[in-house]
């Protein structure tokens, strides 16, 4: 069997210096890079994307675009259990409405003092 080597690339620094160092022959090849495109990520995130893709791609690395629609958009119309996080770090805060029509609080604060999300919990259902 021929084992193959992907990289999900999320456009952050560690992955971006995996792909870059695996483009080098610093590391292993890859056999393909694979990036999501959510439809909503910051201009900066669109252009190191593009950026990076043309030179990993000018160094013969496969790279793969990949999506399945506009989060945004997809979050309107359908239920979306992922935590979201506005600009300044902290998450966004939203009321869901429970199977008795109660709404809770999506976020708690932790020990450190962070908002972070709930834990998973059965009255939430599958996540």
């Amino acid at each position: 069997m021929v084992k193959k080597r992907f990289l999900a690339w999320g456009c952050g620094v560690q992955s971006t210096t995996l792909a870059a160092m695996s483009a080098l022959g610093e590391l292993e090849p890859l056999d393909a890079v694979i990036t999501a495109d959510t439809g909503w990520e910051r201009q900066v995130t669109y252009e190191l994307r593009h950026r990076y893709t043309e030179w990993l791609r000018d160094q013969g690395v496969c790279v793969e675009v990949v999506t399945a629609g506009h989060i945004r958009r997809l979050g309107a119309e359908t239920t979306l259990r992922i935590p979201f996080w506005t600009d300044s770090g902290g998450p966004l805060i939203r009321m869901h409405a429970l199977f008795q029509g109660q709404a809770h609080e999506t976020t708690h604060t932790g020990a450190a003092g962070i908002r972070c999300p709930p834990a998973p919990s059965s009255a939430w259902g599958e996540l």
